[in-house]
């Protein structure tokens, strides 16, 4: 059985690491764990998905605002471990992010994704998402997808997830 948590205390945060490790391969596991507690008086926070007792996808997050989008959710992080990968937990989380983004007001909820040649972009199944892409005047210079729920089992009202995607040259 899978569960999604809210990291709330130093040993979540411990058990999330290496998973993070990841994805911020430049930061060792000490580094991460004191980012994040640096973070969290900001208003960073950590959901996890743990599943037979091992914490499986990470996601960081934010609940900010701005011009564009007034309220809103900015994921700055979400990770599944390789070993772990195509199970659905990402997916998981993105659903949950969702629920408590709507939960906590949110108009819109904001994911970033960068690839280079060292690691490729994650990809969220078809037959759960629809991606037909579109133009964003405030981000011309970026690609930006409009993700439309394609279910609704979760309840997850959001008719918007915006993805703004980058490519990088690799170094």
């Amino acid at each position: 059985m899978t569960q999604v948590l809210l990291v709330t205390d130093l040993e979540q945060i411990k058990r999330c690491a290496p998973v993070l490790r990841e994805l911020r391969i430049l930061l060792t596991e000490e580094q991460i764990i004191e980012h994040v507690q640096q973070q969290m008086p900001d208003g960073y926070r950590l959901a996890c998905v743990e599943a037979a007792g091992q914490v499986t996808s990470v996601a960081g997050y934010r609940i900010t605002r701005n011009l564009s989008y007034g309220k809103f959710l900015y994921v700055d992080d979400l990770v599944t471990r390789a070993d772990q990968k195509r199970n659905g937990h990402a997916g998981q989380l993105i659903e949950w992010l969702c629920e408590h983004a709507q939960d906590q007001g949110c108009a819109s909820l904001v994911l970033d994704s960068v690839s280079n040649a060292s690691r490729p972009t994650a990809s969220i199944s078809p037959t759960k998402w629809t991606s037909p892409p579109t133009t964003s005047p405030a981000n011309s210079n970026r690609e930006c997808i409009r993700l439309r729920k394609a279910y609704g089992a979760t309840g997850c009202r959001f008719t918007q997830i915006t993805v703004r995607h980058f490519t990088t040259k690799s170094t």
